[in-house]
């Protein structure tokens, strides 16, 4: 992906500083069309390229344009200082392995068990303070299809956690492009009461997921370094948990979606993709390039 320096972007005046738009639409309005839209600006306008370069490939991976981002940093760090060009590497490298992940990258799923019959998509939503990332809401009815979504409790070794309990027979898992967004929600729950658990795109509840804020202790062999760092693990605090009540039930399925054969074979179709494009890599080492040139025109992947 590459730009004309040599035109003039639309409405432009010296003044304006398409920078400074941007990182506000990014950081406080969490907009990110908006951001990326600025940052084109600002690349277009030689603005702080240093900065915007990497801003620009981080808002578009945030939209889950991962591929597009890895191809405009290569094309365009030319751009960027020698001094940053080690960062940019780095940006890359870790952009390369979201397209396949593995380990942590895979963890792109927030389970929550126990969830009240009569929540709905938007209220559950509502428990976090920043919402934008997440791609959709799945709500799991049914004791026989929530034991399902359980059986892939599997810890990593050596973070061992307690098996969540179902009392409710209804559970909701919140799906995201990246482990990166998934992190930075759930760092803005807004009742750290509230036990979700990190599940990965193989359908595997891996550890529990809680927020930044709520880490007393950064060493507890529960926690989730992520793919950049520590955001979540053990409380020190003993306060009951909104979802460790029973809840009443009654009939409010408007919003499911059951986990059935069709689901479950799902995961395994991601899990064998992926270690079939593992196996390609190793193989070939030009594997990458022709993928990203393949699909850098796509929003994603898998």
């Amino acid at each position: 992906m590459s730009f004309d320096f040599n035109r003039t972007p639309p409405n432009s005046k010296k003044a304006t500083n398409y920078y400074n738009i941007a990182k506000h639409a990014e950081q406080y309005e969490k907009n990110f069309a908006k951001a990326e839209q600025y940052y084109v600006l600002a690349f277009q306008n030689k603005e702080r390229l240093d900065s915007t370069v990497k801003d620009l490939a981080t808002v578009m991976h945030q939209q889950g344009k991962t591929a597009q981002a890895i191809q405009f940093l290569e094309e365009n760090r030319q751009f960027c200082k020698k001094a940053q060009q080690q960062k940019i590497g780095n940006l890359i490298e870790s952009l390369k392995k979201q397209l396949i992940p593995a380990g942590n990258f895979l963890n792109k799923i927030l389970a929550v068990f126990n969830v009240p019959a009569h929540q709905n998509a938007e209220g559950i939503k509502n428990l976090f303070g920043i919402t934008n990332r997440i791609e959709s809401v799945q709500f799991i009815d049914g004791k026989e299809n929530v034991d399902a979504v359980l059986q892939g409790y599997e810890p990593i070794q050596g973070r061992w956690f307690a098996k969540p309990e179902d009392k409710t027979n209804r559970a909701c898992l919140f799906h995201f492009s990246s482990n990166s967004g998934a992190r930075r929600t759930i760092d803005s729950l807004k009742d750290d009461t509230i036990q979700f658990y990190w599940m990965s795109v193989k359908g595997k509840i891996v550890r529990k997921a809680e927020p930044y804020k709520k880490k007393d202790n950064h060493s507890d062999n529960s926690s989730d370094k992520g793919d950049g760092f520590d955001l979540d693990g053990e409380s020190s605090t003993n306060k009951p948990c909104w979802n460790s009540c029973v809840f009443p039930s009654y009939e409010d399925n408007a919003d499911s979606v059951f986990i059935n054969n069709t689901n479950n074979g799902i995961w395994r179709d991601i899990s064998t993709r992926q270690m079939e494009a593992k196996m390609k890599i190793d193989q070939d080492p030009n594997f990458m390039s022709n993928l990203l040139r393949k699909f850098a025109s796509e929003e994603k992947l898998f």
